[in-house]
C-alpha cells in the first residue's frame, strides 16, 4: 500500500504571516518503525508547512511527485534509467526538488519524509493505462 500525504504540520498563522518553518509539532505522520506492507511519503516533516507552487496552484510536493512519476525520477542522477519508477526514486527526486524550490522561492525549509520496509515499483513501462471510450 502506498500512502501520499500533502499536509502541513505547522501552526496556522493566518494568510498575512508566513513564519519560518521552525519545529512546532512533535508528532510525526510516519509510523515509528517502517511497516512491511506500507510505504508512506509525506510532504513535510513535523512543524513544517506544505508550501504551494503558485504557478500551478498545487503543493510543491504534489508537483514534483507528478513530474517524478512522469519519468523524471528515473533519470540520472536520481534514478537508474530502467524505465520504471520505484518509491525510493520518487522520494529522492521529489524531496530534492521540494527542498530546492522551498528554499529558492520562499526562503523556507520543507523536508519531505519517507517510511518503507520495501521499495515498491510505482510505474512500469509494460503497464498501459486504460483509454476512455
Amino acid at each position: 500500500m502506498l500512502v501520499l500525504l500533502e499536509s502541513s504540520f505547522g501552526r496556522d498563522h493566518g494568510a498575512y504571516v508566513l513564519p519560518p518553518n521552525l519545529p512546532e509539532t512533535t508528532t510525526s505522520a510516519l509510523p515509528p518503525q517502517p511497516l512491511s506492507t506500507v510505504t508512506v511519503l509525506a510532504s513535510a516533516d513535523r512543524g513544517q508547512r506544505a508550501l504551494i507552487d503558485t504557478s500551478y496552484d498545487i503543493g510543491l510536493f504534489t508537483r514534483y511527485l507528478i513530474e517524478g512519476l512522469a519519468g523524471s525520477a528515473d533519470l540520472y542522477p536520481v534514478g537508474n534509467g530502467d524505465g520504471r519508477v520505484d518509491s525510493a526514486e520518487i522520494y529522492a527526486y521529489a524531496a530534492a526538488m521540494v527542498r530546492l524550490s522551498a528554499r529558492k522561492t520562499f526562503g523556507l525549509l520543507q523536508e519531505p519524509v519517507y517510511s518503507s520496509a520495501m521499495t515498491p515499483m510505482l510505474t512500469d513501462p509494460g503497464e498501459v493505462a486504460a483509454k476512455p471510450n
